[in-house]
């Protein structure tokens, strides 16, 4: 809670202060339980009907509430691209080891772990933490 500047329990606030530290971008990007929810959302994402730009555009949606521009949509479409690019099967398994809720099996590694990428890009948008 420290990280995020989330006032004590103990009393009322009626508005937080907006930050952006250097460690809350540690924290989204490399805690079990944020790596965790990222690859929660791409499982959901890579079973969802429709091609590529409909489960991103799903993925968009369900993080910020929005549709997203076209300039966005190009984003993630080349980002899924270099996470298709660079994942081998070592380090798409290691990657969904993180945690303990195990990866689905079901799916294959590779593609489970570029769309868990693509999760955690979408869960650490700006839009999507604090943006009203």
């Amino acid at each position: 809670m420290t990280a995020f500047d989330v006032p004590d329990r103990e009393s009322c606030t009626a508005r937080r202060s907006r930050t952006n530290t250097p460690l809350q971008s540690l924290v989204l990007l490399n805690e079990p339980g944020f790596v965790e929810a990222a690859r929660g959302l791409g499982t959901r994402l890579m079973k969802s009907d429709g091609d590529d730009r409909a489960r991103l555009t799903l993925g968009f949606r369900l993080a910020t509430a929005r549709q997203p521009t076209a300039k966005e949509l190009t984003v993630l479409e080349a980002a899924l691209a270099r996470g298709r690019a660079s994942f081998t099967a070592e380090s798409a398994r290691r990657y969904l080891a993180v945690g303990t809720v195990p990866a689905d099996v079901a799916l294959p590694s590779v593609e489970l772990a570029a769309w868990s990428a693509i999760g955690s890009l979408l869960l650490n948008l700006d839009a999507t933490i604090s943006r009203n």
